[in-house]
């Protein structure tokens, strides 16, 4: 069986945004990075934020080399679709 081209599939909605987790790299970030404060659910490799947060998150699992795909699959996002800035990422270092 091939590995997963992504590390997790990433769905945003009004209301919540989720990241599934599709390899083990990214569950290992997710409990590691993420703050219990930002958390609505994390359960069987589904984390669940406000939508507020998402945009936070996704730019350090990027900036990590984390590959993400939509969850509509139309396209795949890589850290080399980031400006080469420096950001700022109000994540848990631990």
């Amino acid at each position: 069986m091939s590995p997963p081209l992504h590390d997790a599939m990433i769905e945003i909605a009004d209301a919540y945004a989720r990241v599934r987790t599709l390899t083990p790299h990214a569950r290992h970030w997710v409990e590691s990075h993420v703050t219990v404060a930002q958390v609505r659910l994390w359960c069987d490799g589904v984390l669940e934020v406000p939508p507020h947060v998402i945009s936070d998150l996704l730019l350090a699992m990027l900036t990590t080399g984390l590959k993400l795909v939509p969850e509509a699959h139309r396209r795949v996002i890589h850290c080399k679709q980031i400006a080469a800035q420096q950001y700022v990422l109000r994540v848990s270092p631990h």
